[in-house]
């Protein structure tokens, strides 16, 4: 039997672009096309700092005509609803408030992105179980409630995950990791259940956003770095793009460039 680990490198980069190419291609020929909605609203959780708060500024300011539902107030809203997104009576009163005013909605994005920066040894159970809570039960109870009026109108689901969600990267955030795997693997399911019902599903995959509460990163951290504008346009684009992508990576993972580890993880299966 060929031992792979004498073949040449340079046969290996030449047949892991062409797989990634074919496996695309094959991917590309199979894509499902979905309903495209102009009017409606736009339910955005997390929005009071953050990736949240900077897609509704992206979002308010490319003149769509949409209603946009949001925790945060900023110019060009046409309503906000604060609310608790842990409790689930909170996320019930949204969706109901979204029927009362009888406007579609076209697109629920979760938005979760409660983190700690310590190491997993010394970090206390209830700093754990907030994590999972926020990041994702919340995630979990909004979705849920929301699910029916988005399979109703044939909507988008879109849920802001991580690249060390995707693959481990950057230490001290084990808690934080461990709850964006959770996302990728409850979503990725829910894609399959929703796909029936012509509803999308997209997981956003940015990196590591410096906050002006943010210490100075370490420079494995600052190695997976994404852009911001890069991120609310890809959220922008898995809610009006008629073939959205499973994935959306808008950082490196590990040694791969951020061009090339976007081809690979949308070849993974969805």
């Amino acid at each position: 039997m060929m031992n792979l680990s004498t073949l040449p490198l340079t046969f290996l980069n030449a047949i892991v672009p062409t797989l990634v190419v074919a496996v695309s291609v094959h991917r590309w020929v199979l894509r499902k096309e979905f309903p495209v909605h102009q009017k409606g609203a736009i339910l955005i959780s997390g929005t009071s700092s953050g990736i949240g708060r900077a897609t509704c500024e992206w979002l308010a300011g490319q003149a769509i005509p949409t209603n946009y539902f949001l925790c945060w107030r900023l110019p060009n809203v046409k309503q906000v609803i604060l609310v608790d997104i842990t409790n689930q009576h909170h996320a019930d009163a949204v969706i109901e408030q979204i029927k009362v005013d009888q406007v579609p909605l076209i697109a629920l994005v979760n938005n979760p992105g409660l983190d700690d920066i310590s190491t997993f040894e010394f970090m206390g159970v209830y700093t754990i179980r907030k994590i999972m809570e926020v990041n994702v039960m919340a995630t979990y109870m909004l979705t849920q409630a929301a699910l029916p009026i988005i399979q109703q109108n044939k909507g988008r689901i879109i849920t802001v995950s991580s690249a060390p969600g995707l693959l481990p990267g950057g230490r001290l955030l084990a808690a934080y990791q461990g709850s964006k795997h959770a996302l990728e693997a409850m979503f990725d399911a829910l894609r399959v259940e929703v796909a029936p019902h012509d509803v999308s599903m997209s997981l956003i995959e940015p990196g590591f956003f410096l906050q002006s509460n943010s210490a100075e990163p370490s420079t494995e951290l600052a190695t997976t770095t994404g852009s911001m504008e890069a991120t609310c346009q890809n959220i922008q684009d898995a809610i009006f793009e008629k073939y959205p992508k499973p994935r959306y990576l808008t950082s490196r993972v590990g040694a791969l460039p951020s061009w090339l580890a976007a081809r690979v993880v949308n070849v993974l299966p969805a």
